[in-house]
């Protein structure tokens, strides 16, 4: 379902796990501002924040922009499932293997997950 949020309610924990691409953002960010946001940001919704895995380059537009509510939709409440669903949807995205190597270390490390265990969720 998506919603409309606050910006600055965003948590950006894994903005460093995504790559960047200044063109690309540039490019976004002019179709943004002629266009607003069509496509909603996505992460996972706990109940103590929601944490944003994709969309960063709209997030860096629309703060650039001023653009204080943005359209979102939850990839669940549980940060290690909403990392996996975003690793299954990433085929149809631009997610690099680098960014998907990132995310799958902080399933094992952080999120105490063995392969075995992605594997079957995956």
């Amino acid at each position: 379902m998506i919603e409309q949020i606050e910006i600055s309610s965003l948590d950006l924990r894994y903005e460093s796990y995504r790559m960047k691409s200044p063109g690309a953002e540039k490019v976004m960010l002019g179709s943004i501002s002629e266009n607003g946001i069509r496509d909603p940001l996505q992460g996972v919704s706990t109940n103590k924040a929601r944490i944003l895995l994709n969309g960063f380059k709209r997030y860096r537009c629309a703060k650039r922009l001023g653009i204080g509510i943005v359209p979102y939709c939850s990839l669940g409440s549980d940060e290690a499932l909403g990392i996996i669903e975003l690793l299954r949807i990433s085929n149809s995205m631009s997610l690099s293997i680098l960014e998907q190597a990132k995310l799958i270390d902080e399933l094992k490390t952080v999120h105490k997950m063995c392969n075995g265990e992605i594997a079957k969720i995956f």
